[in-house]
């Protein structure tokens, strides 16, 4: 065993070592190499946004700065004229991509849609928007705006931002009870005091030019963010509720004669991306319409430059030559959205469907269990997890246990329901773990549509996830005795070959690990098709 005195040395030699890396480096870059200057910190601004108890965060008003100002209400301008908020115009409520990120005040899109259309365009767009914060941002600025028409601007991929109540800071969410919305308001995070808004390794290191250096330029949203994030999910379903707050919106809208548009935004994965628009944006396209909702979808122009203008297609983003990581649009890729707006805007509103397809169903059993027993007890050879049964019952009971422990992989069991066709299914079962393992419950069609049902055992916690075009989505979990739970998956598929998913989740939430032993134990697991009924919607709260 080392002697503490050799210990002691060898940590005053690397110290010694990384002071002398730290001081020739300032002397090479041309900094002052014996400042005690917190370097960080000098990067770190204080932030640009504050709470608001309805949607969250708003930009401050009033802001100035090179390329970035606000106006009352954290309106950003369009130009420097701009004073205040204009009557009569444009309303834009939306996330980064519509507030502008990464390009200056007159190079946003709704400042270059103002010079489309000339008439006021208010950019109320906030970064980090859900299509929820959108919704109430507009309900916010209404009575000043009195706009003519409302256009509320997503990235395609972010819809299920809704399904959140935590999106990096508290954020408002919606549920969903009898069809209709429940509004569930913002906490207001804890004052923090600046000295402690940051960790204590990144204080420290902060003083070093290099680590400073290496770090801004690596990985700088990690280095110089303040306030740990948190991402909360909630388990509902994603396209439901945007769809019913887009019908919410138009009915604000309506009765002062505006008309809303729904625009859909792509980031720089469309280049990767198939021929047809992510799912989510597929059904929320449908809803739109069926509500009277104008949907300006900028999917096929941008994957065909993509497919065959692959340089044009660059231009459009913000990114150096040479770097596979695309920003925020450019001034190019904004004037590309500010004309698919003015040419949408030149076109007649949609008219609101009469009898819209209900957005929420109560599902009924039909009292036949598609997994019979003997399937339970005869499952598919084991490749990545075992079945077994450990007790005869009643009620039986099955142990799902990881295998593969000389790599990493995901360790699943999959049990074919008969009969099988396309339609409604209602999943139940309970479940315990005497390990550290969590739970996904699938129900999924042979294309690969469904649901997900995510289930943290040790927190009495659901979540979920669509699969494809799995639609009406519902989880839920519920503690019983020593250590079991209720849990429920409900879903609509379009596809036959429908089959479970039962698999074994790492305690951290991955899907892939190590196999040590991880075992769930499940009884009573019954997957019933069933009939479909509209959900009866009360007034939205």
């Amino acid at each position: 065993m080392p002697k503490l005195s050799n210990l002691l040395a060898f940590a005053v030699s690397v110290l010694l070592s990384a002071i002398g890396l730290e001081l020739g480096f300032r002397a090479y870059e041309g900094a002052p190499v014996f400042a005690l200057t917190d370097w960080r910190g000098s990067h770190v601004t204080v932030s640009a946004s504050m709470f608001d108890p309805m949607v969250g965060w708003v930009q401050k008003s009033n802001l100035s700065g090179p390329g970035f100002n606000t106006i009352d209400y954290g309106i950003r301008k369009n130009a420097a004229a701009d004073t205040g908020v204009r009557a009569g115009g444009i309303l834009v409520v939306g996330d980064s991509f519509a507030a502008g990120s990464q390009v200056t005040d007159e190079d946003t899109w709704p400042a270059q849609l103002e010079e489309l259309v000339r008439q006021p365009v208010i950019n109320a767009a906030v970064g980090g928007y859900g299509v929820d914060q959108m919704v109430l941002r507009a309900e916010q600025i209404l009575p000043l705006a009195r706009p003519k028409a409302i256009i509320l601007s997503t990235l395609a991929t972010t819809i299920s931002e809704v399904t959140y109540s935590s999106w990096g800071e508290p954020k408002p969410y919606f549920t969903v009870a009898g069809g209709s919305l429940v509004f569930h308001a913002p906490q207001k995070p804890p004052e923090v005091p600046r000295r402690r808004r940051s960790a204590w390794w990144k204080r420290l290191l902060g003083h070093a030019y290099l680590v400073d250096q290496l770090m801004g330029r690596y990985v700088p949203n990690s280095w110089y963010s303040e306030l740990e994030q948190k991402f909360e999910l909630i388990p509902e379903d994603d396209v439901e509720i945007a769809c019913l707050l887009l019908r919410r919106l138009w009915s604000d809208a309506d009765p002062i004669g505006a008309r809303v548009l729904l625009v859909l935004e792509y980031g720089g994965s469309v280049r990767s991306a198939g021929d047809t628009r992510p799912a989510d944006a597929a059904m929320l396209t449908g809803c739109a319409g069926e509500a009277g909702v104008q949907v300006v979808d900028a999917f096929d122009t941008l994957h065909d430059l993509a497919v065959n203008d692959p340089d044009t297609f660059r231009s459009e983003y913000v990114s150096a030559p040479g770097d596979t990581v695309f920003g925020h649009m450019s001034p190019k890729g904004n004037r590309l959205i500010a004309g698919l707006i003015d040419k949408a805007l030149r076109e007649a509103p949609p008219v609101p469907a009469a009898n819209p397809t209900p957005l929420s169903y109560e599902i009924t059993g039909d009292g036949i269990n598609r997994v019979a027993e003997a399937t339970l007890d005869n499952p598919p050879t084991p490749v990545t997890a075992s079945l077994t049964r450990v007790a005869g019952g009643p009620p039986a009971e099955y142990e799902v246990t990881a295998l593969g422990s000389d790599h990493k992989g995901e360790h699943s069991v999959g049990l074919a329901l008969s009969p099988s066709t396309a339609g409604p299914y209602m999943l139940t079962m309970q479940a315990r773990t005497t390990s550290s393992a969590n739970l996904w419950v699938s129900i999924v069609d042979g294309g690969n549509n469904g649901t997900i049902g995510q289930f943290e055992l040790s927190r009495d916690r659901a979540m979920m996830t669509r699969l494809g075009n799995g639609r009406d989505q519902k989880v839920a979990i519920a503690p019983l005795a020593d250590g079991w739970h209720d849990i429920s998956v409900t879903s609509i598929v379009p596809g036959e070959e429908v089959h479970v998913v039962i698999q074994l989740i790492a305690s951290h939430g991955q899907a892939t690990f190590k196999s040590a032993g991880q075992q769930v134990f499940f009884r009573q697991l019954r997957v019933e098709g069933g009939s479909l009924e509209p959900a009866q919607s009360t007034a939205s709260q």
